[in-house]
């Protein structure tokens, strides 16, 4: 689930919408993912065990300690990833996810990489077996 902004903030009613993901049993396999560092703040100090992460681009070389320190994966535009970043968020406990990843044909080159998912607006029936390991 996406959270964005509204009106430059963050919803007053994300605490209805985490309601909700509890109401239908899906808090433990829900990933909250947003751009806006003070939602997941927000929310990891409200609800520790949360699943989030943080969509970044550029800016993926620079937060390692942060999302570190709030254990927050990173959902990153694939543009920006290298092999060292994931190897490094991995060494920190992290999982690393790529957006929106629609070229087929750069498939194994991320695959090879280790990510640990992949958000696409594809069906991608290659490598089948790779893919299946990253299904939640």
């Amino acid at each position: 689930m996406e959270i964005s902004f509204v009106n430059n903030e963050f919803s007053t009613n994300i605490d209805k919408v985490i309601a909700m993901i509890k109401e239908y049993d899906l808090f433990e396999k829900c990933y909250v993912i947003t751009f806006m560092r003070g939602c997941l703040e927000y929310l990891r100090a409200k609800y520790p065990t949360l699943k989030m992460q943080v969509l970044c681009q550029s800016q993926i070389t620079f937060i390692q300690d942060w999302c570190e320190e709030n254990h927050f994966d990173v959902d990153v535009d694939y543009h920006y990833l290298t092999k060292e970043l994931v190897d490094d968020y991995h060494k920190r406990g992290l999982k690393v996810n790529i957006w929106t990843f629609n070229d087929e044909s750069l498939l194994d080159t991320y695959l090879d990489m280790g990510v640990d998912m992949i958000t696409s607006d594809l069906i991608i029936k290659k490598k089948k077996k790779k893919l299946q390991d990253l299904i939640l």
